[in-house]
Order: structure tokens, then sequence, then C-alpha cells
């Protein structure tokens, strides 16, 4: 079978294979576990992929835009080796070289020349997707792959909206990346996003939690003009879906509004302080 196409190739991904990229991720690996635990695992979809692996008879996990292994490392801090399998993906060649430097494991894999759904079914309980959905040229289309792959429970972060429709168009809905590349960055329409993972392959369940904020302005995001308002409903979404068989039930969709991401290190600030103090005074070995 002939390798997939080179997403790289296209100019909406050539910036995910440089070295700035790379340096993004490289932040997380700087930090100590304990502040690495505080400050990565407080975000929703990490915390629905600690709680699914520990409350669920499921056991692997296939991350798809594994950068350099950062969800691989909160998997270690709360899991021994044993109680979980796991393979990670990404376009980006160079966050797949250092995460293999980094872990030590020929576990980390480039989609360019690799395709997930080729695992077998046992290999992919879980599907583990964060922040690449909504840089996506065709999203329905990526999404689509994601939950006709996933063995059981796909998790995904994402970013979405209340009020409006999706604008899919990627040159009114994009963010410039590192002062050269444009990026997809599509805001999808929650009800939408509901409706389209339902007609799909209606899940058992759907638990959504939607961290607000006004996401245009920021990050150098060129993004419709409503999404500059709170009206809009923007927000960092993360999404835990059960495809365990429905037996003819209707799926059932719980939303929540915990607070995540950079507003939860805000909030708690002095906390996240006192751990980076600790880091620097005993040194932030891993």
């Amino acid at each position: 079978m002939p390798p997939p196409k080179k997403t790289l190739d296209s100019k909406n991904y050539m910036g995910w294979n440089t070295v700035p990229h790379l340096n993004t991720f490289n932040f997380w690996n700087s930090l100590s576990n304990r502040t690495f635990n505080f400050s990565y695992g407080n975000f929703q979809e990490n915390r629905f992929l600690v709680d699914t692996l520990r409350n669920n008879e499921v056991k692997s996990v296939v991350d798809i835009g594994c950068a350099t292994g950062t969800s691989y490392r909160l998997l270690k801090n709360n899991f021994k080796s044993s109680e979980f399998e796991y393979t990670g993906f990404d376009i980006s060649e160079v966050a797949i070289q250092q995460a293999i430097t980094i872990h030590k494991k020929p576990i980390f894999l480039s989609s360019n020349t690799h395709d997930f759904k080729d695992l077998d079914p046992s290999r992919r309980h879980i599907i583990f997707s964060r922040d690449t959905v909504m840089h996506q040229d065709q999203p329905l289309k990526f999404l689509g792959k994601l939950i006709r792959y996933a063995s059981r429970f796909l998790i995904l972060r994402l970013r979405t909206r209340d009020n409006g429709k999706t604008n899919w168009d990627v040159n009114q809905s994009c963010q410039m990346h590192y002062d050269k590349y444009w990026m997809p960055y599509i805001v999808i329409n929650i009800d939408e996003l509901i409706d389209s993972i339902i007609n799909l392959r209606k899940p058992a369940s759907i638990k959504i939690n939607k961290s607000y904020e006004i996401l245009a302005g920021n990050n150098y995001r060129y993004l419709p003009k409503e999404l500059y308002f709170s009206s809009a409903g923007g927000a960092e979404t993360s999404i835990l879906i059960d495809f365990e068989k429905l037996n003819n039930k209707e799926t059932t969709i719980e939303t929540t509004s915990i607070l995540e991401g950079q507003q939860f290190l805000q909030r708690n600030k002095m906390k996240y302080l006192i751990h980076r103090k600790v880091d620097q005074f005993f040194g932030h070995g891993r």
C-alpha cells in the first residue's frame, strides 16, 4: 500500500514542522512532575483521559497530535506502565523525533508515513486528540475518521461557539503561526458539532466541558468579528464521547463549565508560583 500523501506539503500545515513549533511544547518538558501534573493535568480533556482509563475496562490510548509526548508523560505519572498501552502520532516530524529522544521509546510515529487506523482495534480503545480538529481545513472529515476508528472512547479538545453558525472558510477563520504561516482555526458551533457526531456514529453519551473565553484577538487569531464578543459564547471545549452499545437508548449529553487551562492557572496563580519556586530550589528533575 502506498504511503499517505504528506500533509506537510499543504501550506496550511507547514508551520507544524518547525523548530519554533517544537519549542512551544518543550516548555512542558522543562517542568518537574509536580508542576507538570498541576498545570497540564488541570485541562479537562486530560482529566477525562485519566478518569476514563481508571474507571473503565480499557487500557490502550492512541494520541493524535502527540507533539513531544506530553500526554504520554501524564499517563506515566498516573499509571504503572503495565496499566496502559500508548501510541502517539503527529504530522510534525521534528516533534516526533524529540518525543522519541525524551521518552526513549519507539511509540511515537509520523502521521506522514503511518496511519492510526491500521492499528488493531484492541490498541485504540481510546482515541485522544488535543487541539487538532480546529486546525484542519476539513474538520468534519478529520473528526469523522477519529469517530470511526475509536474502539470505545473519543476524547477531544477543540474550540466551540454557542451562538452563530460555524464559519468553515480557512481564510476567515485562521491563526498566524510564527510570523510566517497561516493555519486553520475553526470555531465550531456546539449544536452543529453534536449533530455531526450523532449522525456519524451515535454514541451512548457525550460529556462536554466549556471553559468560556473570548477567542478572537488573542495569539494572532484572525476570526469572524462576532468572536471578539462574549455573546458568541466562545469556549475552549473538552469532549468525552462513549461509543458503548446503545441498546436503542437515546444519547445522553452532559454539559459543564469547569475552569481549566490558563484561566485555572490564573485563578491559582499563587499555588502555581509556589510549585515553580520549589522546582527552582530543589531542581526540576523529572
